[in-house]
């Protein structure tokens, strides 16, 4: 689309794709290459500049980002895209959101990963795909009440000033943060299960400030969930990420010589 050649980016598309458009004002019907293109080169029309973000990865497949497009006289839209590809490494879903509409996406996202690549751990991630929602929404009472047991530990291998933390520390810690803060978001960019219920993820979050000032924070988590709810979240620095594999591992064969 950079390039402003619309047969270019349909090539990219398999011979059957589905193409889903959840905007609450959405376009005609895309359902073959004909109409995909006759679509790219009605946006090419519009609009001049396009930019992109990857947002998320899940397995092999599935690709979560958020564009903007606009042209010379400002004007900009943006949206949040679900993309799925094959093993020919071609677009077979598509699927557009409004680009506030961050818990459609995400949760597409989690659900097309976990029916498919990831349905050996789809209980664990259903826990975890829920608490980042309540994160979002600001929903604490369900994180710390149905999402996580009564017990769960916060750890800190982190350069950070965060100790280790309970979880009534850990929500005080949300509250100070939204407090200072106009809106953010969180979500899981990347997420690799060593077991059935534990995982090492790498957490994301964009804030915005009173005056409009941007923030952003890249942290590794790795989480244990114990009867479908979170036990222990643990952060790492994004580049520790061998020390964090190594500590869920590590957990994942004591719990197996306790069990065995």
């Amino acid at each position: 689309m950079r390039a402003r050649n619309a047969s270019a980016a349909a090539r990219f598309y398999a011979d059957r794709f589905t193409h889903e458009d959840r905007r609450q004002l959405s376009g005609d019907p895309i359902d073959d290459r004909a109409t995909l293109l006759t679509a790219a080169e009605r946006i090419l029309a519009q609009y001049r500049q396009f930019e992109a973000r990857t947002l998320a990865v899940r397995g092999e497949h599935l690709h979560l980002s958020g564009s903007r497009w606009s042209d010379d006289a400002g004007n900009e839209t943006t949206y949040l895209h679900v993309i799925e590809v094959g093993d020919d490494g071609l677009i077979r879903y598509d699927g557009r959101f409004d680009g506030d509409d961050f818990e459609g996406a995400y949760r597409e996202l989690e659900r097309r990963y976990y029916a498919g690549e990831g349905a050996a751990y789809a209980e664990s991630g259903a826990t975890v795909a829920d608490s980042i929602v309540a994160v979002n929404n600001r929903d604490f009472d369900r994180l710390f009440g149905e999402l996580s047991v009564p017990e769960l530990r916060v750890e800190s291998r982190t350069l950070s000033a965060f100790p280790d933390r309970s979880a009534s520390e850990l929500r005080d810690s949300f509250g100070d943060l939204n407090a200072m803060v106009a809106s953010t978001r969180t979500w899981l960019s990347a997420v690799c299960w060593v077991s059935p219920v534990w995982s090492v993820t790498r957490i994301d979050r964009d804030a915005v400030g009173p005056e409009g000032e941007q923030y952003a924070w890249s942290r590794i988590l790795v989480i244990e969930i114990r009867d479908g709810r979170l036990a222990l979240l643990c952060e790492f620095e994004v580049d520790d990420e061998d020390a964090a594999f190594a500590f869920a591992e590590q957990w994942v064969r004591a719990t197996a010589c306790d069990n065995g």
